[in-house]
């Protein structure tokens, strides 16, 4: 037989086996669903690409909820007018619930674009990654609670000057007392009265010295006259 020909055991010895065409078809089978879940997974791109649709569609909902006032009555008010309309108040359910779903929305967003970053992040760094995220989580509680006492804080401060500069104005409304009676943490129990009460919230303002003149007019909620003193036991209902 001619050097260049082959013989019938080399050709056979080539010719694949039952078990390796089997194997070959596990590969492909295998590659064919490998390559199924990654289509099906969505990468970095298209994470931002819907992140950033997400913080549209909540700046949307944000920028709807606000309501801007017009001109005309922005004039009428500061001259005195008074233009009542029910547009200012018809939609303020409306209006809360945009500024929900816009606060949802931009934090889905968000969420989105941060992970698809995430995973452009180095293995070996993502721990110290998610430590950094959890500081400034914390740090950010933290100056939340500091402003609310500094805002409390500030704002006893300015209604004490108010009220000594301006004591006319002390409101004689029992359910405005008690609310500035409660944020000054004034405490009444089932002996206090209205007056004694009212005596509590003006020694926590600071406000000068009621003149008998003032009560004998009867106004508000002060005495009138002879009248008895009353307790506060419908206003602790309340």
């Amino acid at each position: 037989m001619p050097s260049g020909g082959r013989t019938l055991s080399s050709a056979k010895s080539k010719c694949p086996g039952p078990l390796e065409i089997t194997r070959f078809s596990n590969i492909g089978w295998e590659g064919e669903s490998g390559n199924r879940q990654a289509r099906t997974r969505m990468d970095a791109a298209e994470q931002t690409v819907i992140g950033m649709t997400c913080c549209l569609v909540g700046v949307f909902f944000l920028v709807n909820s606000i309501i801007f006032r017009k001109l005309k009555n922005v004039i009428a008010t500061f001259f005195g007018v008074k233009m009542r309309s029910l547009g200012t108040i018809k939609d303020y359910t409306l209006n809360n619930l945009q500024v929900a779903f816009g606060f949802v929305f931009l934090a889905v967003g968000f969420l989105f674009q941060m992970f698809a970053h995430l995973q452009g992040v180095n293995p070996g760094r993502v721990t110290m990654v998610w430590v950094v995220c959890a500081s400034i989580v914390v740090i950010a509680v933290v100056l939340f609670l500091a402003g609310k006492i500094y805002s409390r804080h500030t704002f006893k401060k300015y209604v004490r000057r108010f009220f000594q500069a301006h004591p006319e104005a002390f409101n004689r409304d029992i359910n405005i007392t008690k609310e500035i009676g409660e944020f000054l943490g004034i405490v009444h129990t089932l002996d206090t009265t209205v007056e004694d009460y009212l005596q509590k919230v003006r020694d926590a303002l600071r406000m000068p010295e009621d003149d008998d003149d003032d009560h004998s007019q009867g106004g508000g909620l002060a005495p009138e006259g002879g009248r008895g003193r009353r307790d506060l036991g419908a206003f602790q209902k309340r």
